[in-house]
């Protein structure tokens, strides 16, 4: 069963570690927990080679295992907690062309017993100005196909074509400033089959359920600025802004503030997220008549989020150990059934170089 908490995984994944930059190998375990019976238990594993000075190949695989017992489930779905696997594997190829230029083909594909994604990514990065500006270009077609366990017929696909372009800028030794854009163009099925919507029918006393129906084509847009500053070897701490809009009326804005301190070989951080978003034009907590568009999707609606944490870093027996742990607290203004969501977060993780 589809549960749709692609916008919690997403937050609650802030957290991991960046890919691999060199030779080695990493193994973690990531947990989700809310007070909304949500429980998401995700170990995953990356490895790193390079087959020559030029070419490197890495491969990744993540599994999410899921409970719940959520209101989207037992409201939509399911009178029962369901149990869910989500399977996800990548191969990436980066190959270096001269001392500043990179080139990467990607191929990241998942699977759960009613939905099936696939992205494809090809990119390019090179660095001018003496190496002290960064350019980035990325493309990613994306392939989705949403079914249900229930009803055969329900679900359908979507394509997705996105665009992302970057650049980071050395202001000082102490200074980075990076930018990045990121341009969206959705088409298809962007529902799930398990939730329906009530609709309230004149002249009856009982709302009528229909099934959601969204919008097929969505337009999105994004611009993110982030400022890294060190201002000596024990301190380094970065600001990030980011601004969202899309073609169903959805604007967001999201502003993150991180800080660390290095004790010898041990990196120790803090890190904060708040986050605030307008509903989409056609999203309505209840709907009257026969509405062309209507969704029961919370995260389609206003909502607001904050999220903090800590980290650690530290090298144990030939290992870097990186941990973190954090709270999330999420507001939906216009969903009855639920008003806000708790979660705890933690990660944890080893990386050996090779």
């Amino acid at each position: 069963m589809r549960l749709q908490l692609t916008v919690l995984f997403a937050l609650s994944r802030a957290v991991h570690a960046e890919p691999l930059d060199a030779p080695g190998a990493r193994a973690g375990l990531h947990v989700y927990a809310d007070d909304d019976h949500v429980t998401v238990v995700s170990p995953s594993a990356s490895v790193r080679v390079d087959l020559s000075p030029r070419l490197a190949v890495s491969s990744d695989a993540t599994v999410d295992a899921v409970s719940a017992a959520s209101v989207d489930v037992l409201t939509s779905a399911s009178p029962h907690e369901v149990h869910e696997e989500r399977i996800e594997l990548g191969v990436a190829a980066s190959y270096r062309q001269g001392r500043a230029t990179w080139w990467t083909l990607g191929l990241r594909g998942s699977h759960e017993n009613d939905y099936d994604a696939l992205r494809v990514r090809a990119g390019a990065k090179t660095e001018v100005a003496q190496r002290n500006t960064t350019l980035q270009l990325d493309y990613v077609l994306g392939l989705d196909d949403a079914g249900s366990v229930m009803d055969p017929a329900a679900g359908g696909s979507r394509t997705t074509h996105q665009l992302v372009l970057g650049a980071s800028q050395l202001l000082s030794r102490r200074a980075i400033v990076d930018v990045l854009v990121d341009l969206a163009r959705a088409d298809g099925y962007h529902a799930s089959p398990y939730r329906d919507v009530l609709v309230d029918v004149v002249g009856s006393p009982l709302p009528m359920r229909v099934a959601e129906a969204t919008p097929s084509l969505r337009h999105s847009a994004a611009v993110a600025t982030r400022v890294r500053v060190a201002p000596s070897r024990a301190w380094a701490t970065s600001a990030t802004y980011r601004l969202y809009l899309d073609s169903w009326s959805v604007t967001s804005h999201t502003v993150t503030a991180e800080l660390h301190r290095s004790a010898g070989p041990v990196l120790l951080g803090i890190a904060v997220r708040g986050y605030a978003q307008s509903a989409a034009s056609f999203y309505a907590a209840r709907y009257a008549g026969e509405p062309r568009y209507r969704t029961r999707d919370r995260t389609l609606g206003a909502m607001q989020s904050a999220y903090g944490a800590v980290t650690l870093e530290a090298p144990i027996a030939g290992w870097q150990v990186i941990a973190s742990a954090g709270v999330l607290r999420l507001w939906f203004r216009d969903f009855p059934a639920q008003a806000d969501r708790d979660a705890l977060l933690m990660f944890g993780s080893v990386v050996r170089g090779w």
